[in-house]
């Protein structure tokens, strides 16, 4: 069989960097292209062919027009996305595209993505399907007020949109509480769930809506929003719960779900219907969602997940070394095939 080709945007982020480092995991055989609009995004230097394009955010018919061009021109067959504005704004045109260009485009549709990416949305949805969740209320007077009667300090208060957690903010009493709110657009404000030592981020992979192939549930710590410690565990009543959220959103491809295990049982915060940052800790311990996705969509084969490994991910920087006349190159030309750089790994 020829290489799979595949784009990945994003590869200034670490949503972007797990992906392909979980590729590289794979027995596939891979032609790897990365796009991202930050000329200094480490991934860039790693792929096959980069390239540097618009920030969808800003100038999103310019991003799309130059994702079409590189998936003709580079003949790709299955896009994944590191950034979730460039996944919302491709999941509009998707048919076009996909019709366009011959690419796969591994994206939810836009109902999955309006559900998910705006919290509040998500907490009614989840109340809806009977499924736990943090007591929750946006700044309404009367809804707020009954929220911190019922349930007191700490609070948590957040974006409806956005992920990682970016302006998340525990509050401890009514005046930082106003504070908070008036400095964050469009907030929601929580239940804050304890224990702290119970969170859980948990992978599963649906190659079609309604049928889950399999689930990875891993204990964890943060650092700055993002998983530092990840242990693997056993835990089938997270698991059961995840697969009859994911179905009932009727997602598809990679999703991953945080949730704290409370006195109560557990209780979801957040669901996101792609990859994350901890794609390749569940790829290292057999759960390779990368891979799933091409031999599902482009492979045409049926997902089989494999034994699950035990064990600990801990998580460091790293340095990446870049010479200046590669770096000129893609500054200058806007792309670069087979940019050369260095990792030294003596750890």
């Amino acid at each position: 069989m020829e290489k799979v080709r595949i784009l990945i945007t994003g590869m200034g982020t670490a949503v972007g960097i797990s992906i392909f480092k979980a590729l590289k995991m794979s027995s596939l055989d891979t032609v790897i292209i990365g796009v991202d609009y930050a000329p200094f995004s480490a991934g860039l230097f790693r792929v096959d062919k980069a390239y540097l394009v618009k920030p969808a955010a800003y100038s999103p018919a310019r991003f799309l027009d130059a994702l079409l061009t590189i998936c003709q021109k580079e003949s790709i067959d299955l896009v994944f996305f590191g950034r979730e504005t460039e996944m919302r704004l491709v999941a509009q045109v998707q048919e076009q595209f996909q019709r366009e260009t011959g690419s796969k485009l591994l994206v939810n549709g836009p109902e999955v993505l309006r559900r998910t990416c705006d919290k509040w949305e998500l907490v009614r949805f989840m109340q809806e399907q009977n499924l736990p969740v943090p007591a929750s209320a946006i700044p309404e007077k009367e809804q707020l007020e009954e929220l911190v009667r019922a349930h007191g300090f700490p609070l948590v208060v957040k974006p409806r949109s956005g992920s990682g957690s970016a302006n998340v903010v525990v509050v401890w009493d009514k005046e930082q509480l106003r504070y908070v709110l008036n400095r964050i657009s469009q907030p929601i404000v929580q239940q804050y769930l304890l224990p702290e030592d119970e969170e859980y981020t948990v992978g599963l992979f649906l190659p079609k809506p309604g049928e889950c192939a399999g689930s990875i549930v891993m204990k964890r710590r943060l650092d700055g929003g993002v998983t530092s410690v990840a242990e693997v565990v056993e835990d089938k009543e997270i698991q059961e719960l995840c697969t009859r959220t994911v179905v009932a959103l009727g997602a598809v491809g990679p999703c991953n779900i945080q949730l704290r295990k409370t006195e109560e049982g557990p209780k979801i915060f957040d669901v996101n219907p792609r990859f994350s940052s901890s794609t390749v800790i569940r790829a290292y311990f057999g759960f390779n969602e990368p891979e799933m996705a091409i031999r599902c969509y482009v492979m045409n084969e049926e997902v089989k997940v494999g034994r699950i490994a035990r064990g600990v991910a801990l998580r460091y920087w790293h340095e990446l070394y870049v010479k200046p006349e590669e770096m000129k190159k893609l500054l200058y030309q806007r792309q670069t095939t087979s940019p050369r750089s260095t990792v030294v790994d003596n750890f």
